[in-house]
């Protein structure tokens, strides 16, 4: 891994992807390589990356443009959660980018605690 990359672990129900970016890299591209890792089943416009905000006990979405500088809580293995749409709802019709479409989504199942498994 080059001495400017990261690795992150990105959570998904019973799935963990190892993704290795720099800090320059943006959301699109760490789904681009989720979906890569799954061989294209998933596209990366059809999954969601959030954020843990351990201040509120939410979850920010990350828009597709940010950096992964943009936010310094996303260190050298972080964990980030990602979701897919729901089966049956791969193409719904709608907005995104954060509007309307949130029945699509899967749930965000964040674990307490988890950070230091």
């Amino acid at each position: 891994m080059a001495s400017n990359s990261i690795c992150l672990r990105l959570k998904r129900e019973h799935q963990t992807f190892f993704i290795s970016a720099s800090k320059s890299k943006s959301i699109l591209y760490i789904k681009e390589e989720v979906s890569k890792a799954m061989n294209g089943q998933v596209k990366a416009d059809k999954m969601r990356i959030y954020l843990p905000d351990e201040q509120d006990d939410g979850n920010t979405v990350l828009p597709d443009s940010a950096l992964l500088s943009d936010h310094e809580t996303i260190q050298n293995n972080s964990i980030l959660y990602v979701v897919f749409r729901k089966k049956g709802m791969e193409d719904a019709a709608g907005a995104d980018e954060f509007g309307e479409l949130e029945n699509v989504w899967e749930k965000v199942n964040v674990l307490k605690g988890e950070e230091e498994s």
